[in-house]
């Protein structure tokens, strides 16, 4: 049995549908500026060699100055005749001159980011406030629930019904099991402590075991050395009339 699992977003071939239209240009982009970048640290700081011989010299006199000129610091020569005339053109520098290649990868990363995650508040160790970086985690939990809403979708079409099929046979209500994928849509445990410690002494009532659970914590056995004060029980204090 083959899945085949294919993203809603794009009609025509499977392979351009989901990320692979979204990113596979920035990946390919990157390459090039990776190369590109390569190639400047590598020259950068080597001085231009350039050997000029006679229209009168042999090809054993060309054949000697090469030597000479493409081995001495690295690739960076070239030959020509004494007649003629080559000109090196400065690249233009000033502000952002220098780091045009960092700065092409990072933007190619950013958007890389942007597609797969939907921010980059995730990705990059930059300074920001509390309430940013948060906000753009739970824009991560959306696209997340959003991926997982799509592949449990999936599998209920192209595996769980077949399934059923073959070791049941069709439900006689044709109501299939079905699949979900993804997270419980759970309280932070800082939101769920204050809400007890808030509305335990009005009367909310909650499961220790539910709580043991959440902390990730076993309960104590009789006999268990425990640590924590015993909980102390006061009396509501019944509103003024």
């Amino acid at each position: 049995m083959t899945l085949t699992h294919r993203h809603p977003s794009w009609s025509g071939l499977t392979i351009r549908a989901g990320l692979t239209r979204s990113i596979v240009f920035n990946s390919l982009f990157k390459l090039f500026s990776n190369r590109d970048w390569g190639v400047f640290v590598q020259s950068f700081g080597i001085p231009v060699r350039v050997g000029k011989f006679d229209q009168s010299s042999t090809d054993s006199d060309r054949n000697t100055l090469w030597r000479a000129v493409s081995d001495v610091a690295g690739s960076l020569g070239c030959m020509i005749p004494k007649n003629m005339d080559l000109e090196f053109i400065e690249p233009r520098s000033g502000a952002g001159a220098n780091d045009t290649h960092e700065r092409r990868i990072k933007w190619l990363d950013e958007q890389t980011s942007k597609a797969v995650l939907g921010q980059t508040g995730t990705t990059d160790a930059r300074q920001g406030t509390h309430a940013a970086s948060m906000t753009h985690r739970l824009v991560q939990e959306d696209i997340e629930r959003s991926d997982a809403l799509l592949l449990a979708h999936t599998l209920n079409e192209q595996l769980v019904k077949q399934m059923v099929d073959y070791s049941f046979g069709p439900p006689a209500d044709g109501h299939y099991p079905i699949a979900t994928i993804g997270r419980p849509d759970e309280a932070p445990v800082s939101v769920l402590i204050d809400a007890v410690q808030k509305l335990g002494p009005q009367g909310l009532k909650i499961k220790a075991d539910e709580l043991y659970t959440r902390l990730n914590v076993k309960p104590p056995l009789e006999g268990d050395e425990t640590v924590g004060i015993q909980p102390q029980t006061r009396n509501a204090t019944p509103p003024p009339t």
